[in-house]
């Protein structure tokens, strides 16, 4: 398995580490782990995985989520994070991941 890395910050979701020589059209290899702020305590967290127009969400559970196979096929994916708890909503950012032929 290889794990990609992100940071969330408030609204600011960031790639943290080595995304080098990431090869599309793996299947049940890639993962993602989240390092959140203090203000994202206490939320129920999901991860949305877009690509093709498509959205993919998936829950985080202890910081980590499976990357849906559905985007691993093409040249690049964007991540974002959503977070809810009493009404409260809080969206990131988008961030774009490419992946080599």
């Amino acid at each position: 398995m290889r794990v990609l890395n992100f940071k969330v910050d408030q609204q600011i979701i960031k790639k943290d580490g080595d995304f080098s020589n990431i090869v599309k059209g793996s299947s049940g290899y890639l993962t993602a782990q989240f390092r959140f702020s203090p203000d994202w305590s206490g939320l129920k967290v999901c991860a949305s995985f877009f690509a093709n127009g498509q959205e993919y969400a998936v829950p985080i559970v202890k910081n980590h989520s499976v990357i849906p196979d559905q985007v691993t096929t093409e040249d690049y994916f964007r991540v974002q994070v959503c977070g809810i708890k009493n009404g409260q909503i809080i969206k990131t950012n988008k961030v774009l991941v490419r992946q080599e032929g």
